[in-house]
């Protein structure tokens, strides 16, 4: 009798970010799931050293993706032709603690708008930027004409970003400079969470509300993932690393880490940065672990990630929002189902919303995942009210 040939038939790359992706192993004629081993709760977590060297070289790379046209030149600094006020800002010493950074300056002759041009439509695929912007023209120069921000590398860095400075020349011609920066993490010294995490509960509730959002996470790999994710976070030293930003408040989500009997080992909260003009750690997040709590950490995206991973929706559209947004149109009818109710010791409302208009019903059900979903397809007005009822995006 033959043994069976066990025959790899596909093997998937893993994020960090807790994917529920599967090996696909074949016995014979039967195809089977096998899921992936659950990464070490420190698999993510790597000495400060090691994380500014990574930074010094990651930037290298990020300021790469920047294409010139044909014939541009690599100076070594800005020239005389430039406008004083401009030679003065961009090459200034910039000493920012935490940040690698470095910067490349080209001559290009070719007039201003048509390097604009070129830079605008044109940069290499990889690494791809997560965000893109485009500068305005201050009078002195076109300030940003590209601006690029990258996602962070988990346990590595928590900030990357590139910019692209250009001016015309006196004497005919374009200056470009480019920067790249890397803010790498600070790795604190203690305050683990354990391998007997075995389920998290992830809630998001907007101010004193009960929660809106609420899952239970237990699938090992995503439960290994979150617990890597969450050790490898950076410090948010506050004396060092300070974000100045306008904050126009979210949710405050909460995480619970629990052991395989449903022990509470840790939590985590990610606050509602409410306030305009704050200044203070960057993306903070709180981390108490068996009662002892760690020192502010960088999120670092970590609810962006959540839910990609989880496909959960940590700010959904808020029921009242919706209700409100229909009942200003012509010829709406509305009536709110609110079902609370306790899971877990945690007050909750999954809610629904029947909206009638010209004799058609449509039920829109607020799940406990922060989904959406209409019982059919909608007009166009309702559809507007769903995304008018957001009042918050999580973004990276």
């Amino acid at each position: 009798m033959k043994r069976p040939t066990i025959l790899l038939a596909a093997a998937l790359l893993l994020s960090a970010c807790g994917s529920t992706a599967r090996h696909v192993v074949s016995i014979g004629p039967f195809p089977r799931f096998v899921a992936p081993a659950p990464p070490s709760p420190t698999a993510l977590r790597f000495s400060t050293a090691s994380n500014r060297s990574f930074a010094h070289q990651d930037v290298q790379k990020l300021i790469r993706i920047l294409m010139l046209p044909h014939g541009a030149r690599l100076v070594a600094k800005v020239p005389r032709g430039a406008p004083s006020r401009f030679r003065t800002d961009l090459t200034r010493p910039q000493f920012v603690p935490g940040t690698a950074v470095t910067r490349r300056i080209w001559i290009v002759h070719e007039p201003l708008a048509r390097v604009v041009r070129f830079v605008q439509t044109h940069a290499l695929p990889r690494p791809r930027p997560e965000a893109r912007f485009r500068g305005e023209n201050n009078g002195v120069r076109l300030h940003t004409t590209g601006s690029y921000a990258f996602p962070p590398v988990p346990g590595r860095v928590w900030g990357r970003w590139l910019n692209a400075d250009m001016i015309a020349l006196s004497g005919g011609g374009t200056a470009v400079i480019a920067q790249a920066g890397d803010a790498w993490n600070h790795t604190p010294r203690s305050v683990l969470l354990p391998r007997a995490v075995k389920r998290i509960d992830v809630l998001s509730r907007i101010g004193n509300q009960p929660p809106n959002v609420l899952v239970h996470v237990r699938e090992p790999y995503e439960v290994g993932s979150i617990v890597s994710l969450m050790n490898g976070l950076g410090l948010a030293d506050a004396e060092h690393i300070v974000c100045l930003a306008d904050f126009w408040g979210g949710p405050t989500v909460t995480l619970r880490f629990r052991a395989a009997d449903g022990k509470l080992l840790a939590h985590a909260t990610v606050p509602d940065p409410f306030g305009s003009g704050s200044s203070g750690p960057c993306d903070p997040l709180q981390l108490t672990v068996h009662g002892r709590k760690a020192p502010p950490l960088i999120g670092a995206g970590l609810l962006l990630r959540l839910q990609q991973s989880l496909d959960v929706d940590l700010a959904p559209p808020l029921p009242r929002d919706v209700q409100n947004c229909l009942l200003r149109r012509r010829g709406w009818r509305v009536q709110s189902v609110t079902h609370t109710g306790m899971v877990d010791r945690v007050q909750t409302f999954p809610s629904e919303l029947t909206a009638t208009k010209n004799g058609k019903l449509w039920t829109i059900t607020f799940h406990y995942t922060g989904k959406v979903t209409l019982d059919k397809a909608g007009p166009r007005g309702l559809e507007r009210c769903l995304r008018a009822g957001r009042r918050y995006v999580i973004a990276g």
